[in-house]
């Protein structure tokens, strides 16, 4: 059981997080395994969110220091070489080298500065992922950006042992500009030292400074997102968060559990597409972390970097904010970004908590079971992939268009006067812009060709039935005339000369 209300546990069977047998063969062998913790980075601003704060979270007193084979164990960082060099010159990589040694990856500068960095992502976590099947490693695939949990690895070594082969733990973004000046607070977060906060902490801090995008994720939010990663129920009294989600990290791989290593997610994808799901059939296998207390995975990313905008509507609001929830969670569940084993642990509820759970987080589970079995109960139709669509132009605040269609087409009997109304107005807006911008000058340009036309006539003593086929614009009466006049002119005065 991972903690929670019993409601919520992982059950046993053939759900993800059953209870697994485990010989004690099997425990030391278990223990024995090296931990590869895989951080993948590039450039100056993820370098320092490594070194100040992934790395001491991973050297708090119950991680890497408390492995058992640390000896064995590596971090594995993907980078280039310069940011290899500058990471040894860092003092935390000094204090890190007490318990474990580094194992870098080389990767060509010229990959980095790719424009699609995803891709670049991608072909990083295949190296990676390549070396711990190779070496039969537990892999631990981390963000440079998030803090892990004292006592988190500790953890992890204990689900290594029972038999576990993938450790899942959900994550959501936390505002940097809200959350770290109060890590720094309470840690110092000074050059050099670890970072120690528990689970409770963590949650403590990130719920109260969550990032834009996790706003959007509050299932009582105005703001509800078209594209619901992950659904966020409040728990009772502010003691924390229920969640279900499809953002998960994975914590824990065991690849001497694979046999043949599928790595086709990595050519169009990264860690987060289908990976898991083409390498481990048995979900049994597979261990969600539902209870933070275990584990807690806090990912902060700065506004300024990554902004999502909060614009509502009104089918978000009042009656009709519950269907529209419900149909948009509805279609991303059953779209094709959805694997096989991301729907099925969607419905797993994670307890995210402060203190001590009691049983007035029930009522919380419940409500939140009902509404997503709802939502997963039943397929798409294509009025919820209109909606998605509608709601996703709300969002993007770029709906003049569509809004104003809506608001016409609100009583039926008057749309079509409406309607004429509404595009006349809009044609005659759209001919002011042309005549304004376009045409008018258009008519000052050909009037100054004109002229210029009769300075050329003037000057190289052309005829009105002479002049070649390039100036056809010109005023064929007047234009003759004055040619004629400045010609004969210009001769007397050559001939006073």
């Amino acid at each position: 059981m991972n903690g929670g209300p019993n409601a919520g546990r992982n059950g046993d069977g053939d759900a993800p997080g059953g209870n697994l047998p485990i010989s004690v063969n099997d425990a030391a062998v278990a223990s024995r395994r090296a931990f590869y913790f895989v951080v993948v980075f590039w450039g100056k601003k993820h370098r320092n969110y490594f070194l100040d704060l992934c790395l001491p979270s991973l050297l708090s007193a119950n991680n890497i220091p408390a492995l058992e084979n640390a000896e064995e164990s590596r971090i594995v960082i993907v980078t280039t070489k310069w940011d290899w060099r500058m990471v040894r010159r860092h003092p935390t990589y000094a204090l890190m080298e007490r318990y474990i040694k580094a194992y870098p990856i080389f990767v060509p500068q010229a990959l980095f500065q790719r424009k699609k960095k995803m891709l670049v992502m991608s072909r990083c976590q295949k190296l990676a992922s390549e070396k711990a099947h190779k070496d039969g490693a537990l892999g631990v695939f981390l963000a440079p950006d998030v803090i892990l949990s004292d006592g988190a690895v500790r953890t992890l070594q204990r689900l290594a042992k029972e038999g576990r082969k993938v450790v899942l733990c959900g994550v959501v973004r936390f505002s940097s500009e809200g959350c770290l000046p109060e890590i720094k607070e309470r840690c110092g977060m000074r050059a050099g030292e670890p970072i120690t906060l528990s689970s409770r902490q963590l949650i403590d801090i990130g719920l109260r400074s969550p990032h834009s995008e996790t706003v959007r994720y509050q299932w009582d939010s105005p703001v509800f997102g078209s594209d619901p990663i992950t659904c966020m129920f409040d728990g009772p009294d502010g003691e924390g968060c229920l969640l279900h989600t499809f953002s998960w990290a994975p914590v824990l791989v065991d690849y001497s559990a694979i046999e043949r290593h599928d790595t086709s997610t990595f050519e169009k994808w990264t860690l987060d597409g289908d990976y898991l799901h083409r390498n481990f059939q048995n979900r049994r296998e597979i261990y969600v972390v539902t209870d933070s207390d275990e584990i807690m995975l806090s990912s902060y990313t700065s506004e300024a970097e990554l902004n999502f905008k909060h614009a509502s509507d009104a089918l978000l609001q009042g009656n009709a904010a519950h269907l529209t929830k419900v149909r948009l969670l509805r279609r991303l569940f059953h779209s094709n970004t959805m694997d096989p084993l991301k729907r099925e642990i969607f419905s797993i509820p994670i307890y995210w908590h402060r203190r001590e759970m009691s049983a007035d987080w029930e009522p919380v589970r419940r409500r939140a079971a009902s509404i997503i079995q709802e939502a997963i109960s039943e397929k798409p139709t294509a009025e919820d992939q209109t909606l998605y669509h509608y709601i996703q132009r709300v969002q993007a605040k770029d709906l003049p268009f569509i809004s104003n269609l809506r608001q016409h087409l609100k009583t039926p009997f008057v749309t079509g006067i409406r309607l004429v109304i509404w595009c006349g107005r809009k044609l005659l807006v759209l001919f002011y812009v042309c005549f304004r911008f376009f045409l008018r000058p258009l008519v000052v340009l050909l009037k100054q060709y004109e002229l210029g036309y009769k300075v050329v006539c003037a000057l190289r003593g052309w005829e009105d039935d002479v002049v070649p086929p390039g100036y056809l614009l010109r005023r064929k009466k007047d234009a003759s005339k004055e040619v004629s006049a400045a010609r004969e002119k210009r001769i007397t005065q050559t001939k006073n000369s």
